[in-house]
This record gives C-alpha cells, sequence and structure tokens, in this order.
C-alpha cells in the first residue's frame, strides 16, 4: 500500500475515532443533569442510612454498552424520557418510593399523562370536581386538595402525607390525571365470582380471554397465598387471582386511552401490577406492540439478600420482570401477619 493512502486511512481512522469520543462526550454531558444529580443525592442518602449493599443502586435487568453509564445505569433516565408507556412500580406505604418517582417526573416525554393504580374509576367525580375548582381559582391545586375530594382518608390506601410529594409533583407538572383501577363494587363482584362475573365482550375487549400462562397462575396464587400469611390455601384464590388479572387488563386500558389522548402516559402501581411477565405490560403488549413500554420496579432490600439475583426478578420464563430495579431501604411497619391472624382469629369465633 502506497505511505500517501496508508496515511490517509490513518488519519481518518484518527476522526473517525475523535467523532466517537465527542459523540460520546457529548451524550454524557447531556445526561449529567441537575435532574439527574438530584436522584443521585437521594441514593446517595439512603446508601448513607441504611448498611444493606443494595440500597440506593439501580440495576438494569439487560445491561447496555453506553458509554455514560458510569456503573451507574443512568441509561434508565433516558428510556424514560423515550418510552411511549411507562410503568412505576412501588410497595405502597414506603414513601421513599413515591419520593423517588416524583423526581423520576422530570424526565418524562412530552405530552405525558398520569395514571393511577390509587384511584377507582368511580371517584372520577373527586377529580371533575379538583379540576373545577382549579379552573375557578385559576390556580394549581395540591396533593391536598385532591384527597379531598377523593375522601382518600377513607381509601384504604396509606397516609396521604406519603404520597403527598408524587401527586404534588404530578400537578405541579400539570399532567393529565387519570383514574386507573376499576370501580370497588367491580372489582368485589369479580373477587367473589371470578370469570363470570365479567361480560364476554368486556372480556374480550380488555383481552382477558387470551390464554394466560398455567405457571404464570401459579405463581400469581403463590403470591397471593404469601401475602395472605399462609393462613388460606392456595386453593381458595382463584377468583382473587382473576380478580388482580381483571385489575391488571382494565389499567392498561386506562393507559391505552390516556397515551392515545396525550402522546404518551405513566403508570404508578404497586410493583405486582407492573411485573412484565403477568401484569399490566402483558396486556399493553397484547394490544399495542407497537408502542416501546419501559418498566422501573422500586424493591426493599431484604436482610440476608445482598445480591440483586437474591431477589425475583425473573420470571418463570427467564426474562426480567421489569427493565430496571432500584434498591431502597425498607419502609418501618409492624408485621403484617400479626395483625391478619388477629382478624382471622377474630372470624373463627363467630
Amino acid at each position: 500500500m502506497p505511505d500517501r493512502v496508508r496515511g490517509l486511512l490513518r488519519a481518518a481512522a484518527i476522526v473517525f475515532a475523535a467523532v466517537l469520543w465527542t459523540t460520546a462526550a457529548i451524550a454524557c454531558d447531556v445526561a449529567a443533569t441537575p435532574e439527574r444529580a438530584a436522584l443521585d443525592q437521594m441514593r446517595t442518602a439512603w446508601a448513607a442510612r441504611c448498611t444493606h449493599p443494595l440500597c440506593g443502586r439501580i440495576v438494569e435487568t439487560v445491561p447496555s454498552l453506553d458509554p455514560c453509564n458510569g456503573g451507574t445505569n443512568w441509561t434508565m433516565t433516558r428510556d424514560v424520557s423515550a418510552a411511549d408507556l411507562v410503568l412505576f412500580g412501588e410497595v405502597h406505604d414506603n414513601p421513599l418510593h413515591h419520593q423517588f418517582r416524583a423526581r423520576l417526573l422530570r424526565f418524562r416525554k412530552a405530552g405525558a399523562a398520569a395514571v393511577f393504580e390509587h384511584i377507582r374509576t368511580d371517584q372520577q367525580k373527586g377529580l371533575d370536581e379538583f379540576k373545577a375548582v382549579e379552573t375557578q381559582a385559576r390556580r394549581l391545586g395540591t396533593a391536598n386538595d385532591l384527597f379531598g375530594f377523593l375522601d382518600w382518608d377513607r381509601s384504604g390506601w396509606p397516609d396521604k402525607a406519603e404520597f403527598a410529594p408524587l401527586f404534588d409533583a404530578v400537578i405541579g407538572a400539570k399532567l393529565p390525571i387519570y383514574a386507573g383501577d376499576p370501580a370497588r363494587a367491580d372489582i368485589k363482584k369479580v373477587a367473589k365470582e371470578g370469570e363470570a362475573a365479567l361480560p364476554e365482550l368486556e372480556r374480550h375487549r380488555l383481552g382477558l380471554d387470551a390464554p394466560f400462562p398455567a405457571v404464570a397462575q401459579e405463581t400469581l396464587l403463590d403470591d397471593l397465598e404469601k401475602s395472605h400469611c399462609g393462613l388460606m390455601p392456595k386453593t381458595a384464590f382463584g377468583n382473587l387471582a382473576y380478580a388482580q388479572r381483571y385489575r391488571d387488563a382494565y389499567l392498561a386500558d386506562v393507559v391505552l386511552k390516556a397515551a392515545s389522548e396525550h402522546g404518551s402516559a405513566m403508570l404508578f402501581a404497586g410493583n405486582g401490577h407492573v411485573r412484565a411477565d403477568r401484569g399490566v405490560p402483558r396486556y399493553l403488549r397484547q394490544r399495542a406492540p407497537d408502542k416501546t413500554i419501559v418498566t422501573v420496579m422500586l424493591l426493599e432490600v431484604e436482610e440476608g439478600q445482598n445480591q440483586p439475583e437474591d431477589y425475583d426478578l425473573k420470571g418463570p420464563d427467564g426474562k426480567p420482570v421489569a427493565d430496571y430495579v432500584v434498591f431502597t431501604p425498607r419502609a418501618e411497619r409492624p408485621d403484617p401477619c400479626i395483625e391478619m391472624k388477629k382478624m382471622f382469629e377474630k372470624r373463627g369465633k363467630r
């Protein structure tokens, strides 16, 4: 090869490498935002107050080759900002989860709407009244205003003070709010009667008539048995499992409606609902395979479980249950099984 040609190729290679380096540097500079720094500060604070090695760690279940990751997996914020549908999981009574997701809202896609598991469709009147008051007063409302219209204190959800940062962030961002959960009466009816409680057309519309894998059903029943502290046999939860599937399909339906009306949507719900193997994502994939979906699950650390592999991060099919998992400190709470056992004992004496 002539020296002149060799020299030109070498120069081209240097220029190409420089372009790649510059592109990566620019991408990383863009990623290093005040918003991301705020999330880092929160995670650092968790690690400082929590001795567990996973506290504050973000796990990307399908590792990327992004040069900007730097071990912190901040492709999460990029993916959240780009996805059509984003699902944020939670442990309901952990206030840290609501605070973290409030900050993640800053990375939302333009025009996003917010769908809440915590608001039922039979509470739509409260949502409408909240919007009307905002319009009449010509000011943004507050979370406390909304909680009043929703009669939150009697809703069965944890203390409204724990949720206030998340709702204030949604309201402050002027995001449309959608009631995600079915009406209370409908949930109770399905939990009592199972599949027979829903008309055939409704089951078809929601995608509930599609085959549901037996292994997914078994793991759902296992989780229900565990959540009831083993006080009832797994065979007793058939209708309750169907009610869970109904709620997942219904939440997916509202998410798709919100996205069709506003371009994109976010769901805030319990971790069980955002599981990719059997939760809301399953129905979203069935009905809208063209939509990009990102799931972020927030998990509390468990004593003695010091590696991500120690947690339930994969479904029976071996695939991840979420795209990103954020490990957080545990909330302080009494043992729920103690109270549940007392309740069962009282029922047994009647």
